[in-house]
């Protein structure tokens, strides 16, 4: 009979529960671990194995996964998939990758020396209306695509920052560009490859107590495949979410990925034949749950012993590509 995968979830905030769905369907969750003892007791009860207060005492505790789930703060995504690297575990780690590139570069040698899967989740590339664009992207149906907008225009309240031990803090939040738009920031590179020059700003407007970095920027960006654009970015949108749309502008068609998570297609004038969504994107209170195709992905690499490191050398590549942003905006570690 086939081994039973044996998982454990590092981090039990609120997209840990859906990890733990996706576990159920290719093995056992062994346990779950946070130094937020509610937050963990939560998770654990609700899915019948023990919690723990830190990764240490978990492995101390005599339990041997073959895979880590690393869903902690951001700022400690790159030591966790270090630890559960070295101790021989396969790595599904949610966004950011890290909060800065080479602690990417780090993780990655680590899988390769050890030829061990690692993947990092960029949820938004499973969206149904973001994969056709994309297709008809690099089928030059849209023709020479010289420009784009990206708008993230979501609400997190002083209540939501509040609420929580590390989020709004510059060494585990790192900003909102790592936490709420990690999946947009990751379209850019997936769509037109590597930036040649960014312009930024950002400034903090409202959130002066609660956080540690800007409530909304701006960007320029020109990549070296000749499409330039623009990026506004906020969480200072009315008491909810208003929109996060991407609008590519080609000489032979200009098309929009909006809704809350770019998960529809919301408008398209193309010269020829429309494109056409195969249905219709999944849409949940938080986030799109596209996360049972990304343990597909994730479990069938795990099954095939060949791991390919391509999703981890891209998700570096967002998080350099964010970098540079923050970088070209001037920004500095303090409250603005």
């Amino acid at each position: 009979m086939p081994k039973t995968l044996n998982f454990v979830i590092i981090g039990c905030g609120r997209i840990a529960s859906r990890h733990a769905e996706q576990i159920r369907h290719y093995g056992k969750l062994l346990a779950v671990c946070d130094p937020d003892k509610e937050n963990a007791s939560r998770l654990a009860t609700a899915q019948g194995c023990p919690s723990y207060p830190s990764l240490d005492e978990l492995l101390e505790r005599g339990n041997t996964p073959d895979i880590m789930v690393i869903c902690s703060p951001n700022g400690l995504h790159a030591s966790h998939c270090l630890t559960a690297l070295e101790r021989g575990c396969h790595v599904l780690c949610e966004k950011p990758f890290a909060l800065n590139a080479a602690d990417c570069d780090k993780v990655i040698l680590a899988a390769e020396k050890q030829q061990l899967v690692l993947q990092i989740v960029q949820s938004y590339r499973y969206n149904p209306a973001v994969i056709l664009v994309r297709e008809a992207l690099l089928a030059g149906r849209l023709g020479a695509v010289r420009g784009f907008q990206l708008n993230c225009l979501w609400n997190r309240d002083d209540q939501y920052y509040r609420g929580s031990k590390w989020k709004g803090s510059r060494d585990l939040d790192g900003g909102i560009l790592f936490t709420q738009f990690s999946h947009f920031i990751d379209l850019l590179p997936w769509f037109f490859g590597d930036a040649k020059r960014i312009m930024g700003f950002t400034c903090n407007t409202q959130h002066h107590q609660s956080i540690q970095f800007e409530d909304m920027g701006a960007a320029l960006l020109e990549f070296k495949g000749g499409v330039s654009g623009s990026l506004f970015y906020t969480i200072n949108s009315f008491l909810r979410n208003l929109e996060g749309s991407l609008t590519l502008l080609g000489d032979r068609g200009t098309v929009r990925i909006g809704g809350e998570y770019c998960n529809e297609l919301v408008y398209q004038q193309i010269e020829g034949l429309p494109l056409k969504v195969p249905g219709t994107a999944p849409v949940a209170p938080y986030p799109p749950s596209n996360h049972h195709l990304i343990y597909r992905d994730f479990m069938q690499a795990v099954a095939a012993k060949e791991p390919d490191y391509r999703n981890a050398r891209e998700s570096l590549q967002t998080v350099a590509l964010t970098e540079r942003i923050y970088r070209a905006s001037g920004r500095k570690w303090k409250i603005y």
